[in-house]
């Protein structure tokens, strides 16, 4: 069965896999219907990553404020 591979985030095409369907999958692809898998992109993992390591420093500088009780 081929599944689709599209971004979770932004829904870019990012291509085709072989895989074993599940009978949900061999349904939809019985009424016509595209198999759709979901990945990430590079473009939106990097944004992710970035979004996660700005928080850790702005979490970092707040635990080491002098103004925390």
């Amino acid at each position: 069965m081929v599944f689709e591979i599209k971004c979770a985030w932004c829904g870019l095409n990012m291509g085709t896999k072989n895989e074993l369907g599940s009978e949900f999958a061999m349904r939809l692809e019985r009424m016509g219907l595209p198999v759709i898998t979901h990945s990430i992109c590079t473009c939106c993992r990097e944004k992710a990553l970035n979004r996660s390591h700005n928080r850790t420093r702005v979490d970092n500088k707040l635990l080491n404020s002098p103004w925390k009780k």
